[in-house]
């Protein structure tokens, strides 16, 4: 990627895409979603999907016609296991939470708010779902405290 490489945000439903004059990359993140866009081709016999879709948006717009293509899941997320099915799967390199955590931990930054984001990545590289295990962890707190009382 060169200097003049522009970052779009939600470019064709691409969550993050990334281009320059000789190449293009895809940035797929599934936090709260699987895969969408899903359609059957009777004729190949291949399922389709949004991820498909993106791909061919940006190797028209990558030079050497073979955009790179990532896809971002946190630990928790089975999606990647339903990726085999999909046409086009293989372009996708899957990432977890968990990497671009420890990429995080290992980088210091004066950026407002660092710590805070490396706080959120940190929920979604946990292999459980933490928004559910934290609510049941409020709930006996308090249902302990409520039994003391009486």
């Amino acid at each position: 990627m060169s200097a003049d490489a522009q970052i779009l945000r939600e470019y064709k439903n691409i969550d993050i895409f990334i281009k320059d004059q000789n190449h293009a990359i895809v940035i797929e993140n599934k936090i709260k979603s699987g895969i969408n866009g899903i359609r059957h081709d009777l004729q190949s016999g291949a399922i389709r999907s949004q991820l498909d879709k993106y791909s061919k948006i940006a190797d028209r717009q990558d030079a050497g016609g073979r955009a790179k293509c990532f896809l971002l899941l946190p630990d928790y997320s089975y999606a990647d296991r339903e990726l085999a099915k999909f046409h086009e799967y293989e372009r996708y390199l899957v990432i977890r939470y968990s990497t671009l955590l420890k990429i995080f931990e290992t980088h210091e930054c004066s950026l407002k708010f660092y710590d805070e984001f490396k706080d959120a990545l940190r929920k979604h590289a946990s292999e459980y779902k933490k928004d559910f295990y934290e609510i049941m962890q409020e709930r006996l707190i308090m249902t302990t405290l409520q039994h003391r009382s009486q």
